[in-house]
């Protein structure tokens, strides 16, 4: 049997985004995956765990960017990046 992930055993709740939610549609995130990403990130945060996903689609530069925001806005511990620069650019233009 798997073991419970908590503060003990583990520091991130992290998960590939489309094995948490399914596929992604260029279209964006539909609201039933962000109500499933919102309850993901408030339960590794009532663990005390920081919540993290990884495989955000970068072929739509668009669509990751809103990604990026709508995880940012909801609280996610650690914004994977895989484009450096793009994460700076956002960064910047959101202070």
């Amino acid at each position: 049997m798997k073991e419970k992930h908590t503060t003990q055993n583990s520091y991130y709740a992290s998960i590939k985004l489309t094995k948490a939610i399914g596929s992604i549609s260029k279209d964006g995130l539909t609201i039933k995956q962000m109500k499933i990403i919102k309850g993901n990130i408030r339960d590794a945060r009532a663990k005390g765990l920081i919540p993290r996903y990884w495989g955000i689609p970068a072929t739509l530069v668009e669509l990751q960017r809103s990604i990026w925001e709508f995880l940012v806005e909801n609280d996610i511990g650690l914004l994977n990046l895989y484009d450096l620069e793009a994460g700076k650019k956002f960064r910047e233009e959101r202070m």
